[in-house]
């Protein structure tokens, strides 16, 4: 570089580890003709107003033997050479068509522009379409040439102070937004300041003036920028190189350091890092809440990203940009010089025709091409009710719980424990949770999940010890018709107590009131409370069985971390627990439950592709009193322990209604949701009635009758009367009972007011026997599936 006023810097940006830039690579060069090496200048000068000797310069590259071609230095990745992950030391000559050498080393094709002074060199280590790109300045001249690669000339504009001053060395660095900058003397030569000049446009913008030594100091060879400052470094008389430090903010300056050594030759600063005014830390972004978006469901900046930054140059108000698929935002933060981290809104317009899963956003500092890759997750919402399937209890709105509905074993483990022996499971990535069966129990114990004990105290089932557990209904182990708890035995059918940690961390405790008796809700009192756990679906998860030793103790069991599988006995290539007719024998899931959910409570899976709800076949449809319908959203509970349950088969207690579920209980449970029942058995449909015909009661004689046997009778022994329990008799051994047979066409033109509740004809269109159900047009039904008025 040359003595004629130079600038220079450059930036790197180190993308391991997620930082923008590593600090332990911030170092600043001196690249020297008159020995043709390159120095480590990043420590300050003990006595920076006296000349010291320069230190060992670095052993590679070396170009002492063709000195004069360290004149200019430009440190940076070698996007130009192919290798964008490579640092390397780009030097040259000032002369007009001087060679190019990358580490000591040639590079053939490349030299200055010909018949030009290039008085110094930068490379641009800024992310983006000009990363790697190394420029220099004409000498004593306002126009910008790409080096390496080469190309075409950047004429620069700008404003008054700019066309009428004169440039001031031919050193440059650039910033985060891809501008380059150069040192400016105005035309009486009695005010220098700092301009940035666009890349894109060429257009020059005033950044400060400078002041202190570095506004005087007649000629600058070398710049560079290195954590907030701008360094410049001069060759002075008496074989003395003095370097100067430039406030970019306010444009001080001091001496930095003064060397012995130059001999009155071109020198030149260089550096990696380019300006920032502060460093986002990628690889720790977070975002809160956790809990995936959900598919078609605007987010309305619920959530935020929490960026941790540092090396905080410049306060102030910065806008941070947030692009990808479905989430392009722009948000202005605050940032003060003790500012450690920045929460940006992360908006989601709820697209619902934009794909579910893992989404990669980028943040970035607005202007810059930089950017932190952040993923997001958006939650695919089977069945319609705005809660995403990762949290969502019932992913189908069946009433049938996801953990049983389709669950693989990622661990199994029968424990027995006595005198206090702690248990440990390990359940990674167990999407939809961990189950805890208790077979035998004296008298107490708690979990810790993942670091976090279930409860606040030890869950205490014997009333002499400080009892903090009891049944819905107030009852308690060993108080009135309960016998104690240690007087009992479940089984892994029917256990004495079972507790269930769900995919989205709720906590729900049953217990058997007799020993292989059904579940029921059991809650905590006296003191004792459940605290939040957090559950890892895609990571590990610990639980710890303990118990306090008080006389006799003891406890058996099993405990199963589970993760949703594919369960597909129907063939129709959806896995059960988001399938609402998982056998395919056309009866909802819904109704095959182990509750009575009855057929007018669930949309129809036969429902025209047309119809509003058709999105919603199979699921119960009305509200916890069973008989008001809605939208699955209404429908479902949002209270945590059964969120995404329709209320109408939930107890009261997790209702968001405070409303009792018509259904719950008829089972002889009362829980979250139904149990199965026979909706993955194809050879039970529970929308048929297979129920004989009621015979009890009173026996009544059939009058009236048709007979081609020539028999009827009288009274009471003659035929019809002999035929029970019908209002007509028909009898014949070469006659059939033929209604009126009509087409499709004959049946719609009856006039409407001929048409009668109870009317009856067969179809030949459509071969079946129809009776009209409501005396309109519409009514018209066929016989086609045997059933019976109390389906379930």
């Amino acid at each position: 570089m040359t003595k004629l006023k130079l600038l220079k810097t450059i930036a790197f940006l180190l993308l391991a580890n997620g930082m923008l830039f590593s600090q332990a690579v911030d170092r600043l060069y001196l690249s020297l003709a008159q020995s043709g090496r390159i120095y480590d200048i990043t420590a300050i000068s003990p006595t920076p107003a006296t000349a010291i000797a320069l230190p060992a310069p670095l052993t590679t590259p070396n170009l002492s033997t063709t000195a004069a071609n360290a004149s200019n230095l430009a440190v940076g990745y070698d996007a130009a050479g192919d290798n964008p992950s490579n640092l390397v030391f780009l030097q040259s000559n000032i002369d007009a068509g001087s060679a190019l050498y990358k580490n000591g080393n040639l590079v053939n094709g490349i030299t200055m522009p010909a018949g030009l002074t290039i008085g110094g060199l930068a490379t641009n280590n800024v992310p983006g379409p000009y990363f790697g790109n190394t420029y220099g300045f004409q000498t004593n001249t306002k126009t910008l040439y790409p080096i390496y690669p080469s190309g075409n000339a950047i004429p620069i504009t700008g404003d008054a102070i700019w066309a009428a001053g004169t440039t001031l060395g031919t050193d440059t660095f650039f910033d985060y937004q891809n501008n380059i900058y150069m040192f400016l003397n105005n035309a009486g030569g009695t005010a220098r300041y700092l301009y940035k000049i666009s890349l894109a446009t060429g257009t020059a913008v005033q950044v400060v003036q400078i002041a202190g030594t570095a506004a005087t100091v007649a000629s600058i060879q070398g710049m560079a920028y290195l954590q907030g400052y701008v360094f410049v470094a001069s060759v002075l008389a008496g074989n003395t190189i003095e370097v100067r430090r430039i406030n970019i903010f306010n444009g001080s300056s001091i001496v930095y350091a003064t060397y012995t050594g130059g001999n009155n030759q071109n020198l030149d600063l260089g550096t990696v890092p380019y300006y920032v005014p502060f460093t986002f830390t990628c690889g720790q972004i977070t975002q809160s809440s956790a809990i995936p978006f959900v598919k078609g469901i605007a987010s309305n900046g619920q959530k935020f990203i929490n960026i941790p930054i540092s090396n905080v140059y410049a306060a102030g108000d910065y806008v941070i940009n947030i692009a990808g698929a479905d989430f392009n935002s722009s948000s202005t933060v605050t940032i003060t010089t003790t500012t450690t981290s920045i929460q940006v809104p992360l908006n989601y317009n709820g697209n619902a025709s934009g794909a579910s899963g893992v989404r990669t956003l980028s943040v970035n500092l607005n202007g810059s091409s930089t950017a932190c890759s952040v993923n997001v997750m958006v939650d695919e919402d089977t069945d319609g009710d705005t809660i995403g399937n990762s949290q969502d209890l019932d992913s189908d709105n069946d009433g049938i719980l996801d953990i049983f509905e389709c669950a693989d074993a990622v661990v199994s483990t029968n424990f027995s424990s006595t005198d206090g022996t702690v248990t440990n499971f390990s359940a990674p990535a167990a999407d939809l949770g961990f189950i805890f069966d208790v077979y035998t129990l004296d008298n107490s114990f708690n979990l810790n999940i993942n670091g976090t004990n279930l409860s606040t105290s030890t869950l205490e089932f014997q009333p002499d010890q400080t009892e903090n557990v009891r049944f819905l209904d107030g009852s308690t182990y060993g108080g009135g018709s309960v016998p104690q708890i240690y007087s009992m035995s479940g089984t892994a059918a029917a256990p004495l107590v079972r507790i269930i940690i769900h995919k989205n961390g709720a906590v729900n405790m049953y217990g058997s009131k007799t020993g292989g008796g059904p579940l029921f809700p059991l809650q905590l009192y006296n003191g004792n409370a459940f605290n939040p756990v957090i559950w890892n679906q895609n990571g590990a998860n610990s639980v710890q069985l303990t118990q306090p030793v008080v006389g006799q103790t003891y406890i058996t069991g099993r405990g199963q971390g589970l993760k949703n599988g594919f369960c597909d006995p129907d063939g129709d290539l959806i896995s059960n627990q988001l399938d609402t007719d998982s056998d395919g024998d056309g009866c909802p899931d819904a109704i095959e439950g182990s509750e009575t959910v009855k057929f007018e409570q669930v949309h129809s899976l036969s429902l025209a592709n047309t119809d509003p709800n058709y999105p919603y076949r199979g699921q119960i449809k009305v509200l916890a009193n069973g008989i008001a319908t809605g939208s699955p959203s209404q429908v479902v509970s949002k209270v945590v322990n059964a969120y995404g349950v329709p209320e109408f088969v939930n107890y009261v207690q997790v209702n968001t209604t405070a409303t009792a579920g018509a259904a719950d209980n008829t089972d002889g449970t009362a829980d979250v949701g139904q149990g199965i029942g026979d909706s993955q058995n194809a050879a039970v449909n529970a929308c048929i009635c297979y129920k004989p015909a009621v015979t009890a009661g009173t026996v009544l004689d059939t009058n009236h009758g048709i007979s081609s046997l020539q028999r009827a009778g009288s009274n009471g022994s003659n035929w019809p009367m002999v035929r029970k329990g019908a209002w007509t008799a028909l009898e014949s051994k070469t006659k059939g009972f033929v209604p009126n047979r009509l087409t499709n066409a004959q049946i719609a033109a009856i006039p409407a007011a001929n048409l009668i509740e109870g009317m009856m004809v067969y179809n030949i269109t459509t071969d079946c026997l129809q009776i009209n159900t409501d005396g309109t047009a519409a009514g018209w039904k066929c016989f086609s599936t045997q059933t019976c008025s109390d389906i379930n």
